[in-house]
């Protein structure tokens, strides 16, 4: 994942990875569908980023 921290090869990938999963679908309610699971299991990685970042926070303040 070496490639995270370059913004143009980053948004590139994404753009390229949704534009190849859009074009799977003819059906315009279908990829809606898709898309908002997508954006669920995003916003589903966020939150246990944040938990485990609160929890790390927690454990540092233990040790000191």
């Amino acid at each position: 994942m070496k490639n995270f921290c370059r913004d143009i090869e980053f948004s590139t990938a994404v753009n390229t990875l949704a534009t190849a999963i859009a074009a799977k679908f003819d059906n315009v309610d279908e990829l809606s569908a898709v898309a908002a699971i997508f954006v669920q299991i995003g916003d589903t990685m966020e939150a246990i980023a944040a938990n485990r970042i609160l929890c790390e926070n927690k454990k540092n303040k233990k040790s000191d």
